[in-house]
């Protein structure tokens, strides 16, 4: 698995240089990011390009951060709480971009099926804490269309989350695994220039970093 990275500054938030991958259109809302964001779009994201991509990236968390027992440098792990939390994403993405009907699913195994309906649950529950305007038609409606749909692309992102890493020969410890190495190595590594690019080659050993680095703009 090749993957490129790009320095970009950051002109929404930070206003400083970050990593955007390179697979993230210009005109995106994906902004440049360092450490484990980035290690979350670039492993658990499958295209960068849509909502129903959001949805897809649960279900690769799950898939492996989750179900391997992941956690972080301070011994916090990935709960399903927190994979609701991020269906407030979801409605602000929402009030911009449309997101699409997914194709019928077969159900996973009824365990996951179970958890799925949890995330659901902790996702209706975190629009409620944050947004204020919950209640408001808009908001309402989006809520209902994300319940709609957000089963079906939860499972078409498990199983292509599966599909990807087997073919690789990773399994869900080691793409933990190389989640937080990636991550690691890029709250260290900082982007020297506007364009500089690094390109990485991962397996399932590990990272190995290639030593061209050029300025594409």
């Amino acid at each position: 698995m090749r993957l490129e990275f790009i320095a970009e500054t950051d002109h929404e938030i930070t206003g400083e240089l970050g990593w955007k991958d390179s697979r993230v259109a210009r005109n995106s809302p994906y902004g440049p990011l360092i450490g484990m964001g980035l290690a979350h779009d670039s492993l658990e994201h499958f295209s960068l390009t849509n909502v129903s991509d959001e949805i897809e990236a649960h279900a690769a968390m799950y898939w492996g951060r989750y179900r391997a027992g992941y956690c972080n440098a301070y011994g916090r792990g990935l709960t399903l709480e927190d994979m609701g939390t991020e269906w407030t994403n979801l409605v602000r993405a929402m009030f911009e971009y449309h997101l699409a009907s997914p194709k019928r699913t077969r159900k996973l195994d009824d365990e996951i099926e179970e958890d799925i309906s949890t995330i659901m649950a902790a996702g209706k529950r975190a629009v409620r804490d944050e947004f204020s305007e919950y209640e408001s038609k808009k908001t309402a409606m989006i809520v209902e269309e994300i319940e709609q749909k957000f089963r079906g692309w939860f499972r078409i992102g498990f199983r292509k989350a599966e599909a990807k890493f087997r073919k690789m020969g990773i399994n869900p410890s080691q793409l933990s695994y190389l989640y937080e190495q990636l991550g690691t190595r890029f709250v260290k590594t900082v982007p020297q220039y506007e364009g500089q690019k690094i390109i990485l080659t991962l397996n399932k050993d590990g990272f190995r970093l290639l030593e061209s680095m050029e300025e594409v703009y």
